[in-house]
């Protein structure tokens, strides 16, 4: 896990604090698929997003905790279905778990596991790894 923090590049002069979390056996000569994972309206990153995160770098990726998964019992879930209305790729998926409402998905582990086992096999199908002459 390390601790970073950048500039925004939207004008405004935004600090950002971030995470980035690396698979346990990590190797910098490598490329890896990365994951940014976005908390939730009233999340931190060090709350959903960084267990997110975690776990997502357990199933091999490079995160940065800075996501579209919503609890069928959520009262937000209308952002999530508007999020997914909007997102302009053809290559998408929104998820629904269960039983789970808004505060359910920061840390009850079964949501959080059912959550992240969808998003990592999204992530897996979906990124390609990164071009060795950037």
């Amino acid at each position: 896990m390390k601790k970073v923090n950048f500039q925004s590049k939207n004008g405004q002069s935004i600090a950002i604090s971030a995470v980035i979390n690396s698979p346990q056996a990590f190797d910098e000569s490598k490329t890896y698929p990365a994951v940014v994972v976005a908390h939730p309206g009233g999340g931190v990153k060090e709350q959903t997003a960084g267990l997110y995160a975690r776990k997502l770098a357990e199933a091999g990726f490079v995160t940065i905790a800075f996501q579209i998964v919503a609890g069928s019992m959520a009262g937000s879930r209308w952002t999530s279905d508007d999020l997914y209305k909007r997102a302009a790729s053809a290559n998408k998926k929104f998820h629904v778990v269960e039983g789970s409402n808004h505060v359910q998905l920061y840390d009850v582990p079964k949501y959080v596991d059912e959550a992240v086992s969808v998003l990592a096999s999204f992530f897996k199908a979906n990124l390609q790894p990164l071009p060795t002459n950037l």
